[in-house]
């Protein structure tokens, strides 16, 4: 839940709800694409599907659209997400890896609340979820490999009710986010095993609930490959660029890709006079500069 700070006409009138990733652009665009093929008749080569990917935002809806056979029949798959971080007109593209796997925990520290004058009485279940929250880090900076990339980050804590009362337990939540899938497990199990080895030595006990969310996004060669050639055609040579890539935001596109050859792209969506917020951000709009050349790029990997 976001609660959209811009002032423009457009903005979300929902509390608590904005459109703060441009997938509201990204169906234009495709339909847009669908307009302009269906407008050509039966001048088309090959069929074209086109897929209204429902439920990214944590549902991974791509991986249900696959077990019901959206992919049945495809030869080659491309999609694109605009980012607001390149200008418009830029593409950006690599082979191999272009998002992360994306993995993500709970966990529940039970200790014995207490009065807050008396620490000794009570099992704090708020000092062990801190050190718990900081121990956790050296996973990646002392046990993974510089060269891998790798984040765990905690995104909640909750636990307490007053300033003068030790809670009994405390809620921590966070995610893990590695370009290998086998990393990530491996990340998940350290995290469980710090989390118990803490909350042991303070006498406390842990709940603890690990969830493989997403696999990497990783492009096919041949298809990133083709995504670069119809983006320097369109845009222009220096228009496509690997750099800054791969990103450690994570994408159900990913599963699509583990079912037929493909490439995910991303389009630049900055240009100047813009917030040029990025996504996931409550000052985020999406660029509807970015449709046509979007769409265009689209008609092109068709005929391509």
């Amino acid at each position: 839940p976001l609660e959209e700070r811009n002032g423009f006409d457009h903005r979300s009138t929902v509390p608590g709800r904005m459109h703060a990733c441009g997938h509201d652009g990204h169906t234009t665009i495709l339909l847009g694409t669908a307009l302009a093929l269906a407008s050509r008749g039966g001048t088309l080569r090959r069929g074209v599907r086109f897929l209204f990917q429902p439920a990214e935002e944590g549902g991974a809806g791509a991986k249900r659209m696959v077990e019901e056979g959206a992919l049945d029949g495809v030869e080659r798959i491309f999609g694109m997400h605009n980012w607001p971080i390149f200008p418009v007109g830029t593409v950006g593209v690599r082979p191999g890896p272009m998002m992360a796997a994306a993995a993500l925990f709970e966990m529940k520290v039970v200790g014995r609340g207490g009065h807050g004058s008396q620490p000794q009485e009570a099992k704090d279940p708020i000092l062990a979820a801190a050190q718990v929250v900081t121990l956790a880090q050296a996973l990646v900076s002392r046990e993974t490999h510089p060269l891998k990339p790798a984040v765990v980050t905690f995104g909640t804590i909750h636990g307490g009710t007053a300033t003068n009362i030790i809670p009994d337990f405390v809620t921590l939540s966070g995610t893990i986010r590695t370009l290998d899938d086998a990393q990530a497990d491996r990340l998940g199990a350290r995290v469980e095993e710090v989390a118990r080895g803490v909350c042991g030595a303070f006498g406390l006990s842990v709940e603890f609930r690990y969830h493989r969310y997403y696999p990497v996004t990783s492009n096919h060669p041949e298809e990133a490959a083709l995504v670069a050639r119809v983006g320097e055609e369109l845009f222009g040579k220096g228009a496509v660029s690997g750099e800054q890539l791969p990103t450690m935001g994570a994408e159900d596109f990913s599963y699509f890709l583990q079912k037929v050859p493909g490439a995910y792209y991303f389009l630049g969506g900055s240009a100047p006079g813009r917030t040029n917020a990025m996504c996931h951000s409550t000052e985020y709009d999406f660029n509807d500069d970015l449709l046509l050349p979007a769409i265009r790029m689209y008609l092109r990997l068709v005929e391509a």
